[in-house]
């Protein structure tokens, strides 16, 4: 799962929708809370920084992923 602070998926989606603010939080209400998804989730990557925490998020996952069906 990637996730991102509910302040940031807000901004994000406003600038990639041309949505409103309420349209964005009425989008986000309709969905399964981050905080469940977070819990059902195995593996979690934290998209709330810069492209390169970004990058390193998805190497270090990836690490994980290859370990867990490896050994």
């Amino acid at each position: 799962m990637i996730y991102a602070p509910r302040e940031t998926q807000i901004k994000r989606v406003i600038e990639r929708d041309q949505l409103n603010q309420d349209e964005v939080i009425q989008r986000i209400n309709s969905q399964l809370p981050i905080d469940e998804k977070l819990n059902l989730s195995t593996w979690i990557i934290k998209n709330s920084s810069s492209l390169k925490f970004l990058q390193s998020e998805v190497e270090r996952v990836s690490i994980e992923i290859r370990e867990a069906f490896i050994n």
